[in-house]
């Protein structure tokens, strides 16, 4: 798999449930308002209680997904130039955990361990 559609991603409550869209054409300001028209639908995301709490928290975590793969690929870049020998118990376990761990959720997100 590895593509994914680009970022930023945004959440609108239709009154329905909650739609994780992408910006098209510009109608998105800066502030990620709905100004007109229809976006393309990343997926849906129901209000799963009454209040919609739960689903709009989903709706967030899945629309900072491009963000979140990015920024742990630019991690993932910057960690070896990081120190391991701190002196600090534990560490060098807890580092090779993290990069195993940033390397297999990339390829979670990106389809790759299918």
């Amino acid at each position: 798999m590895g593509k994914t559609t680009p970022g930023p991603w945004y959440v609108l409550d239709n009154g329905y449930f909650f739609e994780v869209v992408v910006p098209w054409r510009n109608k998105y300001p800066e502030n990620g308002e709905h100004v007109d028209g229809s976006s393309p639908t990343v997926c849906s995301v129901s209000y799963k209680s009454n209040d919609g709490i739960v689903g709009e928290h989903d709706a967030y975590l899945i629309a900072a997904a491009p963000e979140l793969l990015e920024t742990l690929r630019g991690v993932l870049e910057i960690l070896p130039c990081c120190p391991r020998n701190t002196g600090i118990a534990g560490i060098e376990v807890k580092y090779n955990a993290a990069v195993v761990a940033a390397h297999a959720s990339i390829a979670a997100a990106t389809g790759e361990t299918k």
